[in-house]
């Protein structure tokens, strides 16, 4: 082999690389993680950080819990603590609410 493709060849590799690394990067905080049934929380890309403007604690007497943009409802007792003390939400799109694996709160048991 030539010493342009040996080079041409490491290049590729080493960009294959920082791209595969800058993306698994972000979505490590929640390797290992697991709902209160014990169920991994995460797919590989369903975990994502969500914007504490978008979240409300809400107390309506007999349940607490948290409202997501005014949609999706969680209990209290289903949010787990944030690993990072922001909130962050594990779910399939395609399922609505019904599709939330994991909820993770900075507070969570006010």
């Amino acid at each position: 082999m030539s010493k342009e493709l040996i080079f041409i060849a490491l290049a590729f590799a080493v960009v294959v690389w920082i791209l595969s690394c800058s993306q698994a990067a972000p979505h490590d905080i929640y390797t290992g993680l697991k709902n209160r049934g014990g169920y991994d929380c995460c797919g590989g890309e369903n975990c994502r950080p969500i914007p504490a403007e978008r979240v409300r604690l809400y107390d309506i007497g007999v349940k607490r819990g948290y409202w997501i943009d005014g949609y999706f409802w969680i209990d209290e007792d289903r949010a787990l603590p944030s690993p990072d003390s922001q909130f962050h939400i594990c779910r399939m799109d395609h399922w609505g609410s019904a599709g939330i694996i994991c909820f993770f709160a900075p507070y969570v048991g006010l």
